[in-house]
């Protein structure tokens, strides 16, 4: 798309009104589809939760993190993409360090490692895998 988010991006080479647009679109999309908890203090996906963990994630890997998007992108779609992989990654992160995922990941090796006759299987929630 002609002047947007990735043109954008290029000529001033931060992110605009339509890359925070952009940017907090796939926040959500990514935060209220994926099956991750709520952000810390908060009960849902709120717009105010998907913001904080915007935040949280830009503070966490430093505002340059939106530009060495940038240079792998070609368009808004793929700039979208992008960010949609980094969100989803961030959340994988904060999870994996949360008490309840540290406790899942013992009792996986435990099990794993004994050969006791457990088998992993898949979980089906309603709406999908």
């Amino acid at each position: 798309m002609a002047g947007g988010a990735h043109e954008e991006l290029a000529r001033y080479g931060q992110l605009g009104d339509l890359g925070l647009e952009l940017l907090r679109r796939v926040g959500r999309q990514v935060a209220r589809s994926q099956g991750f908890p709520p952000a810390e203090g908060h009960v849902a996906w709120t717009d105010e939760a998907v913001d904080e963990l915007l935040f949280e994630m830009i503070g966490r890997k430093g505002e340059n993190f939106l530009l060495t998007c940038f240079p792998k992108t070609v368009d808004d779609a793929s700039l979208e993409k992008m960010f949609f992989t980094s969100i989803r990654n961030f959340l994988i992160d904060e999870a994996k360090r949360t008490e309840r995922r540290k406790l899942r990941r013992r009792f996986a090796a435990r099990l794993g490692a004994r050969r006791t006759g457990f088998a992993r299987c898949l979980v089906l929630r309603p709406g999908g895998p």
